[in-house]
């Protein structure tokens, strides 16, 4: 009996028998080379063939196998009734189909835990509402600013850099509803940061925030969540925002809000490129310093050390950081974001229900640096 064809029906068996991780599904173009799984599909979809095989195979003619209109495998009589046929074939197929729907069972488990452990993740960032507020530690010093010289404005400069000053918060956006700003002042809160605008597009309730939060006489901020896929993205985003900011004098930073939902799993390019996720970013915050405001990027302990070269940022920019659960924040800041899930009075009005709000810490008298610089507006 040929070699090559015990070879054939040993390598046939152990597939059928699991002896093997896979059946392949590639051309036999040669037989010398390729000794592939017991059937083979046809070189039109969906048809299989016997026809010549086992003349093909015992006279090891490859160029016959080659020639004839299907592409074959070597076979088996897996059903015992005397010969490789049709039969043969379905019986393979449907071995091959269940041994698909196994994998395919084992990937979706497989998926179905990976998502599981993200969603872990991102809720260990997570915690009850806060009742009573955080003990606070003094943070870091501001390393470095654009200087405005005195000639330049008819206002005196101050002799010293405005000293540290606590200041409570919060942040909004759509999702905060219809807003009473007096009330919001009233519940002790001395400034807000209000989403501005997104990718290149102003953000839904942001002038009704805007112009009501300065009325109420809070210090304002304004953030511009990122999109962005690269560096030349991230300027045309920050050139939006400035075009907003622009309106009003800001007593609080013009933050860069580029977190998960603008990197993972949506096919960004710099989800896996640190350099070239830090260069956009600082596309972003450089713009925006330039037009002469007061850049600052939105971040949190995990994302900044998975996705950015951190130092890159910090050694020019100030920092707003998210952490939750937490007695202080986890990475040197200006203004902390303690907790996602935080009432205060007059937020959202109109809803039936109590809604919750971003709760903040500012460490920094900013207020008094945006005269001191002479930015912002100022």
């Amino acid at each position: 009996m040929d070699l090559k064809f015990v070879v054939t029906a040993v390598y046939s068996v152990l597939s059928l028998c699991g002896g093997f991780n896979e059946l392949p599904d590639s051309k036999l173009t040669s037989f010398d080379i390729n000794i592939a799984g017991p059937v083979f599909q046809s070189a039109e979809p969906g048809v299989y063939t016997t026809e010549s095989f086992p003349s093909a195979i015992k006279s090891n003619d490859t160029k016959q196998i080659d020639m004839i209109s299907g592409m074959y495998i070597p076979g088996f009589d897996i059903n015992r009734d005397g010969q490789f046929d049709d039969k043969d074939v379905e019986e393979i197929n449907s071995l091959r189909k269940q041994k698909k729907t196994e994998t395919d069972r084992i990937r979706a488990e497989e998926e179905a835990a990976e998502k599981k452990a993200e969603e872990e993740r991102k809720a260990a960032e997570t915690e009850p509402a806060v009742t009573e507020l955080p003990e606070v530690t003094e943070q870091s010093e501001i390393t470095s600013y654009t200087e405005v010289s005195e000639e330049e404005n008819s206002e005196p400069v101050q002799d010293e850099f405005p000293a540290p000053k606590e200041m409570r918060g919060i942040d909004v956006s759509k999702w905060q509803g219809k807003i009473d700003w007096n009330r919001v002042r009233d519940a002790g809160k001395e400034f807000v940061i209000i989403k501005a605008g997104e990718g290149t597009e102003v953000a839904k309730n942001f002038y009704t925030n805007i112009e009501g939060a300065k009325e109420a006489g809070l210090a304002c901020g304004i953030y511009w969540f990122s999109n962005a896929r690269s560096y030349d993205q991230a300027v045309a985003e920050a050139e939006a925002c400035l075009e907003v900011a622009s309106q009003y004098k800001l007593e609080f930073p013009v933050v860069c809000d580029f977190e998960y939902r603008s990197i993972e799993k949506c096919g960004n390019p710099l989800e896996n490129d640190k350099t070239a996720a830090t260069d956009a970013i600082l596309g972003f915050l450089d713009t925006v310093e330039q037009g002469g405001y007061y850049a600052m990027l939105y971040t949190n302990k995990n994302f900044s050390g998975k996705y950015f070269e951190f130092s890159r940022i910090t050694e020019k920019y100030d920092i707003w950081c998210a952490g939750y659960s937490l007695h202080e924040p986890n990475i040197p800041c200006g203004i902390w974001q303690y907790s996602q899930t935080g009432y205060v009075d007059g937020i959202d009005i109109e809803s039936r229900v109590k809604n919750s709000v971003d709760l903040d810490i500012s460490y920094r008298d900013y207020p008094e640096i945006m005269k001191y610089l002479h930015i912002n507006g100022y």
